[in-house]
């Protein structure tokens, strides 16, 4: 169907990868498309943040383009928003609180 491969078209978008500021490195299990990104594991989310400086606060944090913070106990979805987010991908904000 059309809508199916508009969907595998952009899924297979490519990412420009982030270089982590004190060693000008990319991490390797950075994704390289969209669909990289929507497969990235738990452990994969919270390597790519102790990676890049944001899930234990300290001088680089801050030095990112978007920097997030990575507070203890999020579930899944809430690291995969905070991740997309802080690599520059649209749509990724957190949800405001209700209420």
């Amino acid at each position: 169907s059309p809508t199916f491969a508009s969907k595998l078209r952009q899924l297979a978008l490519p990412l420009a990868p982030l270089v982590q500021l004190t060693s000008g490195t990319v991490h390797p299990e950075f994704p390289q498309t969209l669909l990289s990104f929507w497969l990235l594991t738990d452990d994969q989310l919270d390597r790519l943040a102790s990676f890049y400086h944001q899930r234990t606060p300290c001088q680089w944090t801050a030095h990112y383009p978007c920097p997030v913070s990575w507070p203890a106990g999020m579930g899944i979805e809430e690291k995969r928003r905070r991740i997309g987010r802080f690599i520059g991908l649209r749509g990724c904000e957190s949800p405001l609180p209700t209420g």
